[in-house]
């Protein structure tokens, strides 16, 4: 069984929160929280375990928790979103400096094509960089005070950029990217595969009906389906070990 990659989402949570050109005088970390909606929900679509910061903390308190939190419940990845200011059009991702982390960032570089100029820059300044124990990628998604640029990502670029961030993180991960709403490939049971029993029914052959009740967790013998079942084992170093008759427990059905 493939254990989900963690990633915790950080949106902008800035104590006095930063007013933008955006329609409705939607404030940074508002739309930022919008973007992050959407992105989360893709990144479960894809099979990702997410974690997202606490909305209702602000300043120093939500960045100390949310890197706590990350940092206890074993983040693969910890990303920040933000949006920037200062009469600029571009996106950034700020990383720390060295060749992991820009590599990291890289992907999203690469994946990011909904705006025209896209930086990766190094910075070992920011907490959330600084403290977390697994690599930081800090997005300035686009500049916030430009009218133009905040109506198109309200518009579309929300969706756009939360999409590209998904393809990024899926091949830093190792997780097979789809289309949305399309349902993911199911693969074929291979030897090894965790099967977990809560007093499920553990058969005593391939075909028949006698069984006994198991709780606990076993693993495909050798990925070959008989009939309606597949051969287990109770110990992943017994998988394919012969005689077959020593090291298999039983049989279920998938």
């Amino acid at each position: 069984m493939t254990v989900a990659k963690k990633i915790y989402l950080s949106p902008a949570a800035h104590a006095v929160d930063n007013a933008t050109a955006c329609p409705g005088n939607c404030s940074e970390n508002t739309h930022c929280n919008a973007y992050m909606d959407v992105l989360e929900k893709r990144l479960k679509e894809l099979g990702f375990a997410v974690m997202r910061g606490d909305a209702s903390l602000t300043g120093e308190k939500a960045m100390k928790t949310r890197v706590t939190e990350a940092n206890r419940w074993g983040a693969d990845l910890y990303y920040v979103a933000h949006t920037n200011a200062g009469g600029g059009r571009y996106s950034m991702t700020m990383c720390w400096p060295n060749p992991d982390s820009r590599m990291k960032a890289g992907a999203i570089h690469r994946y990011r094509q909904c705006l025209p100029t896209h930086k990766v820059v190094d910075n070992s300044t920011l907490y959330e960089i600084r403290q977390t124990a697994m690599t930081c990628l800090y997005d300035e998604l686009f500049f916030h005070d430009n009218a133009a640029d905040c109506a198109w990502f309200h518009r579309e670029g929300m969706q756009k950029l939360a999409e590209e961030t998904a393809q990024a993180f899926c091949t830093l991960l190792g997780v097979t990217y789809r289309l949305p709403g399309t349902a993911p490939v199911k693969t074929a049971p291979r030897a090894g595969d965790k099967v977990t029993l809560q007093k499920g029914r553990l058969y005593l052959t391939a075909r028949g009906s006698a069984y006994v009740t198991r709780t606990g967790s076993f693993y495909l013998y050798d990925g070959i389906k008989v009939g309606n079942r597949y051969r287990v084992t109770n110990r992943p170093d017994r998988v394919g070990k012969t005689p077959v008759a020593l090291y298999v427990s039983g049989w279920v059905t998938l």
